[in-house]
């Protein structure tokens, strides 16, 4: 959960290593949540050079909820 936080309100594409530090985790673990989330359709992956770059899914069914869920939880409702 902390992962698709971070990435519901990214304005750009983060790297795993990027994602895991604004989200607390170890490298390692949020390499493999990561993948989860790739797997499950709610991240995209762009491969390329030394990194992996991650968005959320803006397309898939659940989105537009995590991003309201997450706005709600920090107006503190």
């Amino acid at each position: 959960m902390r992962l698709l936080r971070v990435f519901a309100f990214a304005p750009a594409p983060l790297t795993g290593r990027g994602a895991g530090r604004a989200a607390g985790l170890a490298h390692r673990p949020a390499v493999r949540a990561l993948g989860t989330l790739v797997a499950l359709g709610l991240l995209r992956v762009r491969r390329g050079g030394a990194a992996h770059q991650y968005e959320l899914e803006t397309r898939h069914p659940l989105a537009k909820r995590l991003r309201r869920l997450y706005e709600r939880e920090a107006e503190g409702r």
